[in-house]
Protein backbone atom coordinates (compact mmCIF):
# COMPACT_ATOMS: atom_id res chain seq x y z
CA UNK A 1 0.00 0.00 0.00
CA UNK A 2 1.60 3.19 -1.24
CA UNK A 3 1.64 6.60 0.61
CA UNK A 4 -1.62 8.21 -0.76
CA UNK A 5 -3.54 5.18 -0.21
CA UNK A 6 -2.58 4.54 3.40
CA UNK A 7 -3.29 8.74 3.57
CA UNK A 8 -6.79 7.60 2.03
CA UNK A 9 -7.28 5.01 4.62
CA UNK A 10 -5.97 7.08 7.57
CA UNK A 11 -9.04 9.60 6.70
CA UNK A 12 -11.49 6.55 6.71
CA UNK A 13 -10.56 5.49 9.80
CA UNK A 14 -9.99 8.99 11.53
CA UNK A 15 -13.85 9.81 10.53
CA UNK A 16 -15.33 6.44 11.54
CA UNK A 17 -13.73 7.47 14.89
CA UNK A 18 -14.90 10.71 15.28
CA UNK A 19 -18.27 9.10 13.94
CA UNK A 20 -18.56 6.90 16.51
CA UNK A 21 -17.76 9.69 19.82
CA UNK A 22 -20.87 11.67 18.35
CA UNK A 23 -23.01 8.81 19.24
CA UNK A 24 -21.09 8.41 22.36
CA UNK A 25 -19.95 5.25 21.21
CA UNK A 26 -16.20 4.00 22.36
CA UNK A 27 -14.02 3.18 19.58
CA UNK A 28 -11.01 1.13 20.84
CA UNK A 29 -9.05 0.12 17.39
CA UNK A 30 -5.39 1.13 16.24
CA UNK A 31 -5.15 2.07 13.19
CA UNK A 32 -3.18 -1.04 12.71
CA UNK A 33 -5.87 -3.24 13.97
CA UNK A 34 -8.63 -1.63 11.64
CA UNK A 35 -6.43 -1.91 8.47
CA UNK A 36 -6.05 -5.51 9.49
CA UNK A 37 -9.80 -6.42 10.66
CA UNK A 38 -10.78 -5.21 6.98
CA UNK A 39 -8.37 -7.07 5.28
CA UNK A 40 -8.96 -7.91 2.18
CA UNK A 41 -12.31 -6.51 2.48
CA UNK A 42 -10.66 -2.87 2.77
CA UNK A 43 -12.08 -1.64 -0.87
CA UNK A 44 -15.57 -3.39 -0.10
CA UNK A 45 -16.06 -0.41 2.93
CA UNK A 46 -18.97 1.68 2.23
CA UNK A 47 -22.81 2.38 2.90
CA UNK A 48 -24.16 1.31 -0.32
CA UNK A 49 -26.62 -2.22 -0.17
CA UNK A 50 -23.65 -4.01 -1.85
CA UNK A 51 -21.04 -2.94 0.60
CA UNK A 52 -19.69 -3.59 3.62
CA UNK A 53 -19.74 -1.56 7.07
CA UNK A 54 -18.55 -2.66 10.57
CA UNK A 55 -21.33 -3.57 12.86
CA UNK A 56 -21.32 -3.62 16.85
CA UNK A 57 -23.11 -7.19 18.17
CA UNK A 58 -26.68 -6.14 18.72
CA UNK A 59 -25.80 -2.58 18.73
CA UNK A 60 -24.05 -2.75 21.95
CA UNK A 61 -20.19 -2.09 23.38
CA UNK A 62 -17.72 -0.45 21.90
CA UNK A 63 -16.03 -0.66 18.29
CA UNK A 64 -13.65 -3.36 19.62
CA UNK A 65 -12.35 -6.82 18.32
CA UNK A 66 -14.38 -9.42 19.55
CA UNK A 67 -17.46 -6.71 19.17
CA UNK A 68 -17.64 -6.14 15.16
CA UNK A 69 -19.17 -7.96 12.73
CA UNK A 70 -18.81 -7.04 8.82
CA UNK A 71 -22.54 -6.61 7.01
CA UNK A 72 -24.35 -5.01 4.75
CA UNK A 73 -26.47 -2.00 5.64
CA UNK A 74 -29.55 -3.96 5.30
CA UNK A 75 -28.54 -6.21 8.38
CA UNK A 76 -27.34 -3.29 10.31
CA UNK A 77 -31.16 -1.38 9.64
CA UNK A 78 -32.61 -5.02 10.89
CA UNK A 79 -30.43 -4.81 13.87
CA UNK A 80 -31.13 -1.51 14.81
CA UNK A 81 -35.10 -2.01 14.11
CA UNK A 82 -35.41 -5.20 16.62
CA UNK A 83 -32.94 -3.38 19.36
CA UNK A 84 -35.29 -0.19 19.36
CA UNK A 85 -38.38 -2.74 19.36
CA UNK A 86 -36.63 -4.41 22.32
CA UNK A 87 -36.06 -1.26 24.27
CA UNK A 88 -39.75 0.06 23.77
CA UNK A 89 -40.76 -3.46 24.85
CA UNK A 90 -38.68 -2.81 27.78
CA UNK A 91 -39.93 0.44 28.72
CA UNK A 92 -43.90 -0.60 28.11
CA UNK A 93 -42.89 -3.26 30.33
CA UNK A 94 -40.96 -1.10 32.45
CA UNK A 95 -44.19 1.31 32.78
CA UNK A 96 -46.57 -1.71 33.34
CA UNK A 97 -44.72 -3.00 36.23
CA UNK A 98 -44.59 0.11 38.07
CA UNK A 99 -48.33 0.60 37.71
CA UNK A 100 -48.55 -2.72 39.47
CA UNK A 101 -46.72 -1.24 41.82
CA UNK A 102 -48.16 1.68 42.40
CA UNK A 103 -52.10 -0.08 42.61
CA UNK A 104 -50.47 -2.44 45.06
CA UNK A 105 -50.10 0.08 47.58
CA UNK A 106 -53.33 1.91 47.24
CA UNK A 107 -56.01 1.83 49.57
CA UNK A 108 -58.80 -0.48 47.99
CA UNK A 109 -62.04 1.61 47.16
CA UNK A 110 -65.68 -0.17 48.41
CA UNK A 111 -67.14 -1.91 45.00
CA UNK A 112 -70.30 0.47 43.97
CA UNK A 113 -73.63 -0.40 44.60
CA UNK A 114 -74.75 -1.48 41.04
CA UNK A 115 -71.20 -4.02 41.25
CA UNK A 116 -72.27 -5.47 44.88
CA UNK A 117 -75.01 -6.93 43.63
CA UNK A 118 -72.68 -9.05 40.74
CA UNK A 119 -70.41 -9.94 43.41
CA UNK A 120 -72.46 -10.92 46.57
CA UNK A 121 -73.29 -14.50 44.49
CA UNK A 122 -69.46 -15.12 44.02
CA UNK A 123 -68.32 -14.39 47.63
CA UNK A 124 -71.33 -16.59 48.27
CA UNK A 125 -69.96 -19.89 46.53
CA UNK A 126 -66.07 -18.89 47.41
CA UNK A 127 -67.34 -19.21 51.02
CA UNK A 128 -67.97 -22.78 50.56
CA UNK A 129 -71.90 -22.22 50.32
CA UNK A 130 -72.06 -24.61 47.23
CA UNK A 131 -73.94 -27.33 45.97
CA UNK A 132 -71.55 -28.33 43.44
CA UNK A 133 -69.46 -31.91 44.10
CA UNK A 134 -67.34 -31.11 40.81
CA UNK A 135 -65.98 -27.49 41.92
CA UNK A 136 -65.48 -28.78 45.97
CA UNK A 137 -66.43 -25.50 47.27
CA UNK A 138 -66.05 -22.92 44.64
CA UNK A 139 -68.08 -22.56 41.79
CA UNK A 140 -69.02 -19.17 40.61
CA UNK A 141 -72.70 -18.94 41.06
CA UNK A 142 -74.54 -16.27 39.08
CA UNK A 143 -78.13 -15.60 39.59
CA UNK A 144 -80.47 -15.54 36.83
Amino acid sequence: MDKAELRKWMTRFCAQRLGAQRRGIEFKLTFQEWLDWWGEDLHLRGSKPWQLQMQRMHDKGAYEIGNIVKGHPAKNARTAANVRRSSRQQELKRQHQESLDRAMFEESKEPREEDRADIAPILWACNGNTQSKRNKGFAIVKEV
